[in-house]
């Protein structure tokens, strides 16, 4: 979840994205409303989400906004993966009791638990064990005990019987008694249900009975239900097919306006980019203080400052949208899974919001020094040095998701940073990533290695490059009109 957002928020953008375009806004809020309600989270509705670096919600509060971003479409199935991890007792209890209370108004609620309480793990309806792949008890979870207890391994005294039938499954020795003898009493109890003489199904009902020394109340606890089988073919088809909500023009505003929440809310995000462009502008402006002039020995220093600004300006945005995605690589996963949007949308609207905010930076890298250095500073000179400097930003921002794209198979041509931030996990895996792709342009653009230097099978590289172009238009820009 997107931390600087509340819990009214997700739930709100959430309602937008899966919810029918039919509905109004005041239906939509009702709605989020509604399930702020079921979750019990309208006394932290405001608070933002947080996380191990900036402070929000409790634990279990956010355990229940991931439930409620669910609930939003009212499914009548959920899926759960440990909703309890990492938590304590009381707030793992809470949560799970949520869970019962929905499961109570109709819904199938199937999750996995780790080591669960004995009163949470009696919360539960229903149980299966699985291990390596074989059944070892499916039925109801009252009745887990006693069906150890029958086949000769009853729980000990004051232990929880959850622990003690987790060891016993460890066992690799012990898995194929489980086995066989599940498949054994399972086919067995459930071949009553195909009978139709019910003579026939209370005579074998005893003589299982008699002859397991099994009660009636356990023999029914393991009766499966008559569920309709669906093929692995229709499955499959299934989770190919995606119908969203929404069509992916209203996504990729929906999208947009949740980026642009995210950065305003997030300050530490918003001021951070701004802060680093405003700090290396300064650093190259004294650096190379009052350094242009009409002179030719003022050419070399100039293009020296003029050059920083192009690598610069690409490399910041570059590493800053590189290492911006792996954060949300966990919420793009979900949410695209869930049919909440399409990859196009929302990376239309990532490109857009990157190119608009680094175009915002710009300004503050480009002015101090413009001023210090003592760049031309006539009106054109001006707008061509920060066009300039914008369209760096938005190459830096925009070519890792050509990358990303071509990986997913999209039919989209895009430009660096987002692209090449879905390959890595960290800042490392980035620089390894990143270099062999940003370096070879940028020794070749014509400053590091002079054009007349370059071998002639590698010369091509000079005329792709596109910080041989920006650059050269920094060039011009300084000393067109000045007469030596």
């Amino acid at each position: 979840m997107i931390s600087s957002l509340s819990a009214r928020e997700t739930f709100f953008y959430a309602a937008k994205l899966r919810l029918p375009p039919s509905l109004t806004n005041t239906q939509r809020n009702q709605r989020v409303e509604e399930v702020l309600k079921l979750l019990s989270l309208e006394s932290c509705s405001e608070t933002r989400i947080g996380n191990v670096d900036q402070r929000g919600i409790s634990g279990g509060q956010r355990k229940r906004v991931s439930i409620g971003v669910e609930l939003i479409i009212n499914p009548s199935v959920i899926f759960l993966d440990e909703p309890t991890s990492g938590l304590d007792s009381k707030m793992a209890e809470d949560v799970t009791d949520i869970l019962r209370n929905l499961a109570k108004q109709r819904r199938n609620i199937i999750c996995t638990i780790h080591q669960p309480s004995y009163k949470i793990f009696m919360m539960f309806d229903r149980v299966l064990l699985l291990s390596e792949g074989f059944v070892m008890y499916q039925g109801a979870t009252s009745h887990l005990p006693l069906y150890f207890s029958q086949i000769g391994y009853e729980p000990p005294n004051y232990e929880n019987p959850c622990d003690f039938v987790m060891r016993l499954l460890q066992d690799t020795k012990l898995i194929p008694e489980f086995r066989d003898k599940w498949t054994e009493i399972y086919s067995t109890v459930n071949e009553m249900n195909l009978e139709d003489d019910e003579e026939n199904k209370e005579e074998k009902s005893s003589s299982i009975g008699k002859e397991e020394h099994f009660n009636e109340e356990l023999i029914e606890g393991i009766k499966y239900q008559d569920y309709e089988i669906v093929s692995s073919e229709a499955l499959d088809q299934l989770m190919e097919e995606k119908v969203y909500a929404i069509g992916r023009w209203d996504q990729f505003w929906v999208l947009l306006d949740r980026t642009f929440k995210d950065y305003f809310k997030d300050r530490s995000k918003f001021f951070g980019g701004l802060v680093l462009k405003l700090s290396v502008g300064i650093l190259v402006g004294v650096s190379w203080y009052g350094q242009a002039g009409d002179t030719n020995s003022d050419i070399f220093p100039t293009t020296g400052a003029l050059f920083l600004c192009v690598t610069s300006s690409v490399m910041d945005t570059l590493f800053a949208t590189v290492m911006a995605f792996p954060q949300i690589l966990a919420i793009i996963k979900r949410e695209y899974r869930n049919s909440s949007y399409s990859l196009l949308p929302f990376f239309l609207s990532q490109l857009l919001s990157q190119m608009i905010f680094q175009s915002f930076y710009a300004i503050f890298l480009g002015l101090p020094i413009m001023l210090l250095v003592g760049l031309e500073m006539g009106v054109s000179n001006i707008l061509i040095f920060f066009a300039n400097l914008s369209i760096l930003a938005c190459m830096g921002a925009s070519l890792g998701e050509f990358y990303f794209l071509l990986i997913h198979s999209i039919n989209f041509f895009g430009f660096l940073g987002l692209g090449i931030g879905a390959l890595v996990k960290d800042f490392f895996q980035a620089q390894q990533t990143v270099m062999p792709t940003v370096v070879p342009l940028l020794l070749f653009s014509g400053y590091v290695i002079p054009y007349n230097d370059i071998p002639s099978g590698l010369s091509w590289l000079y005329y792709v490059s596109f910080f041989q172009y920006s650059f050269s238009i920094f060039q011009i820009n300084q000393v067109s009109l000045i007469h030596f």
